[in-house]
């Protein structure tokens, strides 16, 4: 009767411990990808924002900020001589892209990164 209540335990422990790693994989938080938007004029008004066609078109294709994407937006506000700090400032949030318009901002990007598309 007690070699069958250890045997029990000891099969109990084992098998919390083989259990207890897969647990904590499946707990792990999903990593929601990241875009960097990178722009030298000013900020847009959140009226804007919402009507901005890549972000249309991001909705379209299923991808809605806040739930399964997240948008990280720096503006030079007309200041070119801005957009190097503000690229650099983008990388070190490590996004998964940088969209950015125009040779300004294209090339602060590129010198800040060479492992983040654009």
């Amino acid at each position: 009767m007690r070699r069958t209540i250890i045997g029990f335990i000891i099969t109990c422990a084992l098998g919390c411990l083989c259990v207890a790693p897969l647990a904590a994989v499946a707990q792990q938080p999903v990593k929601v990808p990241l875009i960097g938007i990178l722009g030298l004029g000013p900020s847009p008004s959140e009226a804007q924002l919402q009507q901005s066609p890549f972000l249309q078109k991001l909705r379209e294709l299923g991808w809605q900020e806040g739930h399964n994407i997240a948008i990280e937006r720096r503006y030079a506000e007309e200041q070119m001589d801005r957009l190097p700090d503000l690229a650099a400032d983008l990388v070190r949030l490590r996004p998964n892209v940088i969209v950015t318009g125009g040779t300004p901002g294209v090339r602060a990007a590129q010198q800040a990164t060479t492992t983040i598309p654009m």
